[in-house]
């Protein structure tokens, strides 16, 4: 096995809606050997995840904080769960389920709120790893070794959204943000998948096609990739963009949250409590053993000690038929996204692959079998549980010793488009006429338009370098920088994208900032412009890479890189 960088602890992050995982290897060692933490305070000693959430003594944050099996159901404290989502609000906003089943525990309001929950529970994994590490026998040859993490994402999430994560992950003390490693939660768990792959445990052959649908708690996130190599390294390609959803297995809960409001809500014993207390027994002793037979009866102990309908002895009776309707809702949803993700391969789908804490459940395994019908095989792989943690892991191995790949994921495809806006030629049968402005270096009329430099289901890993130029009078002096906009757009049909920043949908991500300084002579000049006006005229090349769950960009000039830009997001 080959030695490639320093040695280092790398520790994967499953950052999970509802429940979290975090597993670890060491590099440079002859056998290699991955963990997954299962000692979690309060835990069984043997639990793979670990809820996320958290609670307060208080109001106040970092007041008396608890989390995870810790948490027990207490109105004086302030208990806070599904805080993840807060990192993109957005998302759960403008889907279906979270606008008919909103959440019955508090979810917080403010960004900074939500940044400061992730950054307590962040926090908390990363000291319970650490005392993991002073429990081993050799915890003091592992203190000096540096660590390294990598942390899971919903593929849907916005780039913001990624970068937010980062940022908080540096806060827990987990390094420099720009340090942390960041995949999606498909990707993290196909690479899982794929590992299965090489142990022939499929009989996939060359190009094949599968799909990988990660159904967690809060979201689901489906991946499609295609074979294109199978030794000595297995490769893959992305069959079509991602797509996903807030459809995740906590939209169960809700379901039957609203239906123990709807039912009990106005009874003498009832309260927030006894609601939570319910939810929790539905979830250990109904949701996780529902296969989708109605002719069952399931039991779960409740706060009510009677009710005419269906509660003897503080004992709620609920028939198949009830459980299967609270199901039905998330599940139908979760279909539909399988359904999308098949047409939109341009190959026929060998199998579809059911990962994450919700894809263990038969019931959705049985719904989806049946929906895509006897020509696609609805696999589970093991530990569906922690494939994405494991997935995670793996990766940052051969991100740390790429000569020993066993996996590559040699291209993605672009999940929207991605450009800048530049002053171009005004051209009157084809712009605005209202936008154009009087020209610059070139004199003549001139409109800002967008540039799109990668377009969106684009397969590509790196993108063409994309030509920036840039001029202004010498007049007005030299900037210190040169602020270039990046956007982005999500097309829902195959209308070309928008031509004016300004339109809607275009959504301005932040902006690339370089450095006149750190450009080398060739690039800057001095010319004069149409009018006999001098100008600065400065040329340069953005290459864009699209990595699992994140943007870099370097700047190029005359074909030579010189440097990484960071995009300061708006």
């Amino acid at each position: 096995m080959a030695h490639d960088g320093p040695r280092k602890i790398l520790v994967a992050i499953d950052f999970g809606t509802t429940f979290s995982g975090v597993a670890w290897a060491e590099t440079r060692r002859k056998q290699q050997i991955r963990t997954i933490i299962k000692d979690w305070p309060s835990g069984s000693g043997n639990d793979d995840k670990v809820p996320t959430i958290l609670q307060y003594a208080s109001a106040t944050f970092r007041d008396g904080r608890i989390w995870g099996y810790e948490v027990e159901p207490d109105p004086a404290k302030t208990t806070y769960e599904m805080f993840k989502l807060g990192l993109d609000p957005k998302r759960e906003k403008e889907t279906r389920l979270a606008r008919d089943y909103p959440s019955v525990v508090k979810l917080p309001t403010r960004s900074a709120d939500v940044e400061d929950l992730v950054v307590d529970y962040l926090t908390a994994l990363r000291e319970n790893f650490e005392r993991h590490l002073e429990d081993l026998p050799n915890s003091i040859d592992l203190e000096s070794i540096p660590r390294h993490y990598v942390i899971t994402v919903p593929a849907m999430w916005s780039e913001k959204a990624q970068d937010r994560t980062r940022a908080c992950a540096e806060k827990a003390g987990m390094g420099l943000k720009e340090n942390v490693g960041i995949i999606s939660e498909p990707e993290a768990a196909a690479i899982r998948v794929l590992e299965e792959l090489r142990a022939d445990e499929y009989d996939f052959k060359l190009n094949d096609t599968f799909v990988v649908c990660d159904a967690g708690g809060g979201t689901v996130d489906l991946i499609s990739y295609t074979v294109t190599g199978l030794k000595p390294v297995l490769r893959v390609k992305e069959a079509t963009k991602g797509d996903g959803y807030v459809c995740g297995g906590i939209f169960v809960n809700r379901v039957f949250a609203r239906y123990m409001q709807e039912t009990y809500g106005s009874h003498p014993f009832w309260s927030d409590e006894v609601l939570q207390d319910s939810i929790r027994e539905f979830e250990l002793n109904v949701k996780k053993r529902f296969d989708g037979k109605t002719d069952k009866t399931y039991k779960i102990r409740v706060g009510i000690p009677n009710h005419p309908r269906d509660i003897r002895d503080s004992v709620l009776r609920l028939s198949g038929a009830q459980v299967k309707n609270f199901f039905d809702p998330v599940i139908d949803e979760i279909e539909r996204l399988v359904l999308a993700q098949l047409r939109a391969t341009s190959q026929r789908v060998k199998c579809v692959m059911l990962v994450g804490g919700f894809g263990g459940n038969k019931y959705l395994k049985d719904r989806l079998q049946k929906a895509v019908g006897d020509g696609v095989k609805v696999s589970k792989p093991r530990n569906t549980l922690t494939a994405v943690v494991e997935g995670a892991l793996i990766r940052g191995l051969v991100d740390a010793q790429p000569s020993n790949a066993t996996i590559r994921v040699e291209t993605r495809n672009a999940r929207r488009f991605y450009g800048t806006s530049s002053w171009i030629p005004y051209d009157s049968v084809v712009h605005d006429r209202s936008r154009k402005e009087a020209g610059g270096y070139r004199g003549a009329a001139q409109i800002r338009t967008l540039q799109w430099f990668v377009k969106q289901n684009e397969p590509l890993r790196v993108a063409e370098p994309f030509g920036y130029y840039w001029d202004k009078p010498v007049s007005e002096g030299m900037p210190d920088e040169i602020k270039m906009p990046i956007y982005s757009y999500e097309a829902t049909s195959n209308r070309s994208p928008p031509t004016y920043p300004d339109e809607a949908g275009v959504i301005e991500l932040g902006m690339l900032r370089v450095k006149i300084d750190s450009l080398p002579r060739a690039a800057v000049r001095k010319e004069l412009g149409t009018r006999d006006e001098e100008f600065y005229i400065v040329d340069f090349d953005i290459q864009m890479t699209l990595h699992s769950a994140s943007l870099t960009f370097a700047l190029l000039v005359q074909g030579t890189k010189y440097n990484q830009l960071r995009l300061d997001f708006s």
